[in-house]
């Protein structure tokens, strides 16, 4: 009975393995039907693995070394007071630009005039032009002098490139500024032929495209102008750098197209028979040269003097710079005797000065409108 009482086992010990005595103990891995060890399974290594770091190509990590170098320890605001200055210049050149574009006929010629052919009729003389008629039932009566000056607007060069190129037909309003274009481009034509200048070249070509790229240019200041109003009151920041250097190449370029206009006429002045010569020069031409040493051989160097004093000068002569721009706010002579000879026929106007100015400064304070402040400052 002993022995079959050890044979009988209990109801919740577990069944038996197959093949194994129950005197061997229980199983070692319970879990597992099959009673073995399942196999330690190794990391797969591949492409396709989730564990390896992925790689980065050549154009992202540019980027991300791009995007480190460009974080810095410091931000911009814009200067508030600079972009007022900024907003005033840029509706100067807007409004100086674009006035003679309007139907309006308003009277201020005087003040947006780019170029003018200034009236040097002296002050006695307009005075005696003046008639004073009396009569016994009527008041005094007075014919007052009117001056001839001639004001070109930056509309009316516009409308004289136009019609030159073939865009447009100019309106009856600009029709004098585009008889003005017409007689100065054909002058400057003429004496631009056969000339070894360059500038001189270059003058008819910056005679024509100049305004049609300048009206272009100064509108493009809109961007600018709208940028510093918004500036002023938000907290945004915003640049002016390219349209502010556009504008700056476009003064120059306007700058060397009123010395073309001005140096078109400095002949015609110069050889008006109605200017009297200075007598100390008539004088020094007439006494005969003292030259012991002369025996009617020519000396080189005083040939090449003669030849570079032969050549005509240049159409756009920097040396005019300062009567031309002078010649925006002209003196009236007193007497004939104050007449300057040589006076220049066309001068630069005050709407000149206005657009080659404005459009400088914006350029300059362009380059003070952002202000860096370091993100230290947060730390104090």
């Amino acid at each position: 009975m002993t022995g079959n009482q050890q044979n009988i086992r209990s109801r919740s010990a577990p069944p038996p393995f197959p093949g194994r005595s129950p005197q061997m103990g229980p199983r070692p891995h319970g879990n597992n039907p099959r009673g073995y060890a399942p196999p330690v399974r190794k990391p797969i290594t591949g492409a396709n693995t989730a564990t390896k770091k992925p790689q980065m190509s050549s154009k992202e990590l540019r980027k991300l070394q791009k995007a480190r170098r460009r974080e810095k320890d410091y931000f911009y605001v814009m200067r508030k007071g600079i972009c007022l200055i900024i907003f005033i210049f840029c509706l100067v050149v807007v409004a100086v630009s674009d006035v003679g574009f309007l139907p309006m006929d308003l009277p201020i010629d005087q003040f947006t005039a780019v170029l003018v052919k200034p009236d040097y009729t002296p002050q006695n003389i307009r005075d005696a032009a003046t008639t004073d008629d009396t009569t016994e039932d009527s008041e005094e009566e007075a014919s007052e002098y009117i001056p001839k000056d001639v004001y070109i607007s930056f509309a009316d060069l516009v409308y004289g490139a136009a019609a030159q190129l073939k865009l447009m037909e100019a309106p009856e309003s600009a029709l004098v500024g585009v008889e003005f274009y017409n007689e100065t481009l054909d002058i400057i034509t003429q004496k631009a032929e056969g000339s070894e200048d360059m500038l001189t070249k270059l003058a008819p070509s910056i005679f024509k495209f100049v305004p049609l790229v300048a009206a272009v240019a100064f509108n493009l200041l809109i961007i600018s102008l709208f940028f510093a109003l918004f500036s002023m009151f938000g907290r945004r920041v915003f640049r002016f750098g390219l349209v502010s250097l556009i504008v700056l190449v476009t003064c120059v370029a306007l700058l060397a197209f009123g010395l073309a206009a001005n140096g078109a006429y400095v002949e015609a002045v110069a050889e008006d028979p109605s200017i009297i010569d200075d007598p100390s020069e008539t004088e020094q031409n007439i006494l005969p040269a003292i030259n012991a040493e002369d025996d009617g051989e020519e000396d080189p160097a005083d040939g090449e003097e003669s030849e570079e004093e032969e050549a005509p000068p240049s159409l756009i002569d920097f040396a005019n710079l300062m009567p031309f721009i002078s010649g925006a706010f002209p003196s009236i002579p007193a007497t004939e005797a104050e007449v300057v000879p040589g006076a220049p026929v066309v001068t630069a106007g005050i709407g000149f000065l206005a657009l080659l100015g404005g459009g400088i400064l914006v350029f300059v304070f362009s380059l003070f409108a952002r202000k860096k402040i370091p993100y230290a400052i947060f730390d104090r």
